[in-house]
């Protein structure tokens, strides 16, 4: 019992003595980093490397690039940014699971980062951003750590994004990857502006067909720049080539973030690639992880232009009935007074029109002959076929009035949930 002890309290103490010279040897490499420029660390598990950028006032936030050369690594390095009201985290090489299997790493990392003062830039209107700049303070200091024995050597740099804010009927070009989600930021301009709209009209466009998705975010941090966050927060929708997003100002009174995500494979997107087994033909597909994507915003139909070619519309469809009815009754009425008059004159008219005439008009004293014949019995009088004749008139009516009821019912439906137009 008393060796047991003994051994106890050896195992403690050289467990405490290794701890006490791995602290010792532990230490934290502090530096000053300068914007726009690469700084190359190198780490274990003995070094951790901080770097402190001086503070800044602009009002567009940064983009933090951090990759290696590496092609092995013992352990993921971790880098954590720190700013006044966030920290934002992750790792290299960063992982992503593919639906159909497997797991992707990438070297190359960069992240968007919030702007500490996002919630005061969201109030701003769009022509007062650049006044005030000296209230847009920002800090941001940046930790990269790992637990790998071999060195491990990785790049970091810091840049301005200057295409943050966009705007519409502008076109802008970007370029995305699995490893590089890219967000903008958008606000809708005043009532009395010129391109003013209640509702605006995202379109996307790729030349390739990379699988990715496009989220609408409200301005606020955290942005959800990951597959796996997005669905918790706004809206989103999967794209291929093109794509579109209509967003309404009531959803977003404060602006919306575009952000945009490409997938590790293309299940997000078709059946190729699901999770539901297939039989495999001996072919590898190959994926692209970037792509370049154009998108602009163009406003909508405000209320006053929707009213105007709706109303327009049905005007133009009751013009047509009116028409179409007029001419009717017209043609009618001059066919009825033409075959009154006889088409000609009453001299010309020779005994047997007159006879034919007189049968077609009293077809029932025929009919009490004894001898019938087939003529007999299909002759009618005018005033059946007369009758008979707005038949044709009556079904086009009722077809167009049975048909274009449900139509405009479905318009105004379809208008009003797309919309939300009030009436």
């Amino acid at each position: 019992m008393k060796n047991a002890a003994q051994l106890l309290f050896l195992f403690v103490h050289l467990a405490f003595v290794e701890n006490i010279e791995k602290s010792a040897n532990f230490q934290t490499v502090v530096t000053q980093a300068n914007y726009t420029q690469n700084h190359k660390v190198t780490l274990d598990f003995n070094t951790e490397h901080i770097l402190i950028y001086q503070s800044t006032s602009t009002i567009n936030p940064h983009n933090v690039y951090v990759w290696s050369d590496q092609t092995f690594f013992e352990h993921p390095v971790f880098v954590v940014i720190r700013q006044q009201k966030s920290i934002t985290s992750w790792q290299i090489p960063m992982s992503l699971e593919r639906r159909a299997g497997g797991i992707l790493e990438f070297a190359s990392t960069s992240r968007i980062l919030c702007h500490n003062k996002m919630d005061v830039i969201a109030q701003l209107p769009r022509n007062e951003r650049n006044l005030s700049s000296e209230n847009f303070h920002e800090e941001i200091s940046i930790a990269v750590a790992t637990s790998s024995k071999l060195p491990t050597s990785v790049i970091i740099r810091v840049d301005e994004f200057e295409h943050f804010f966009v705007e519409e009927l502008k076109t802008y070009r970007v370029g995305a990857a699995a490893s590089h989600p890219r967000y903008f930021y958008y606000k809708f301009p005043d009532p009395s502006h010129e391109n003013y709209s209640s509702s605006v009209v995202l379109e996307l466009t790729s030349k390739d067909t990379t699988c990715m998705v496009v989220s609408i975010q409200n301005a606020s941090c955290p942005v959800e720049d990951s597959l796996k966050g997005i669905a918790f927060k706004g809206m989103f929708q999967t794209v291929q080539s093109k794509g579109g997003v209509i967003v309404k100002e009531r959803d977003y009174p404060n602006g919306f973030f575009i952000v945009i995500i490409v997938h590790g494979d293309d299940s997000g997107c078709n059946q190729v690639s699901s999770t539901i087994p297939k039989a495999s033909r001996g072919i590898s597909t190959i994926y692209n992880y970037t792509t370049i994507v154009s998108f602009q915003i163009k406003p909508t139909l405000s209320h006053s232009s929707y009213y105007i070619a709706a109303f327009s519309t049905l005007i133009g469809l009751l013009i047509i009935y009116v028409v179409f009815i007029l001419s009717t009754w017209g043609f009618y009425k001059y066919a009825n007074l033409w075959r009154k008059n006889g088409g000609t004159a009453p001299e010309d008219i020779t005994l047997e029109e007159e006879t034919c005439q007189t049968e077609l008009d009293e077809p029932d004293t025929k009919l009490t002959s004894t001898i019938l014949t087939l003529n007999v019995l299909a002759t009618k009088g005018a005033k059946h076929y007369e009758k008979k004749s707005y038949t044709y008139f009556w079904h086009v009516l009722s077809i167009a009035i049975f048909y274009g009821i449900p139509v405009v019912q479905l318009v105004i439906t379809y208008q009003r949930v797309k919309y939300s137009i009030p009436y």
